[in-house]
């Protein structure tokens, strides 16, 4: 199983244009890869499809459910990423990482996926 989620912001002063190629790019380099179940979400789609943090979260829930010791899994995220000062004390280097949704203006800072989450 593999997800792909693209965040361009097209409506932001923080737009992107490269992570709806990249997108395609991994798409097409999972399937060769073998992946059968893909998935992608992007802010260039509307609803269940759309890489809102809610939908993200739901997908992750599917890529890992039902995965057992052998089974391939892939998470490719093309957007906006930050580092901030670290929120717990287990990090070496004082800093923790996150990934922003497509609705990140919306509700900032509630939207970040840590990588501690």
């Amino acid at each position: 199983r593999g997800l792909v989620v693209c965040c361009c912001y097209p409506q932001s002063k923080y737009a992107l244009e490269a992570p709806e190629h990249d997108a395609q790019f991994y798409e097409h380099m999972l399937q060769r890869f073998g992946f059968k179940e893909l998935r992608t979400l992007s802010d260039r789609k509307l609803g269940l499809q759309s890489s809102h943090r809610g939908n993200i979260l739901r997908m992750v829930e599917w890529l890992v459910e039902g995965a057992t010791s052998g089974d391939s899994l892939a998470f490719v995220f093309s957007g906006h990423g930050l580092s901030t000062t670290a929120t717990s004390s287990d990090r070496r280097d004082d800093l923790d990482r996150a990934l922003l949704a497509s609705d990140m203006e919306d509700t900032f800072p509630a939207n970040l996926f840590f990588s501690s989450e």
